[in-house]
């Protein structure tokens, strides 16, 4: 059985994966394809890659949110910056 701390630990984790896999998921919509192509990337495979593993997430739990969180965050920190220089 899963102490108060242990609960508390994978809420925590299942929040913010939650909410940056949802961030990241959201600002790739909204970014421009031509935008994503200059920076060498591809539009579609992140959203596709950040919604099957944020549906999977949800059925499989805890494996998949450090899952969603690592590549949520890849997106954010490595992705955007790249995709967000371009439209400036």
């Amino acid at each position: 059985m899963a102490t108060l701390s242990e609960t508390i630990q994978v809420f925590s984790l299942l929040v913010v994966s939650t909410a940056l896999g949802t961030w990241a998921v959201i600002d790739a919509i909204r970014t421009p394809e031509a935008d994503f192509r200059a920076a060498g990337r591809s539009r579609t495979i992140w959203i596709a890659v950040l919604v099957v593993l944020g549906v999977l997430s949800v059925t499989v739990m805890f494996v998949l949110f450090v899952a969603v969180l690592a590549v949520a965050c890849y997106y954010l920190v490595r992705v955007r910056p790249q995709v967000r220089h371009r439209s400036f």
